[in-house]
């Protein structure tokens, strides 16, 4: 695994979650339907733009990023 994606990975979701705790309500930043429209229209609009295989295929390689190790590009 990279160090860098796992710092900005820890690091963004730091920033996330240190403006939910010094902005009040937790509540405040948890809307279910927003959450929805976002998250499954992502899926939706990548699954009109790509062939299927390719989408279920892309769960792989996003995770890739955080277990694999760099290949040496000299190789």
């Amino acid at each position: 695994m990279d160090l860098a994606t796992l710092i900005g990975f820890l690091g963004g979701l730091g920033i996330i979650i240190g403006a939910i705790a010094t902005g009040g309500d937790v509540m405040l930043f948890v809307n279910t339907p927003s959450v929805l429209i976002v998250i499954g229209g992502t899926f939706m609009v990548t699954l009109m733009g790509i062939p299927l295989p390719d989408f279920l295929r892309s769960f792989g390689v996003a995770l890739k990023a955080f277990i694999n190790k760099r290949e040496d590009p000299t190789i």
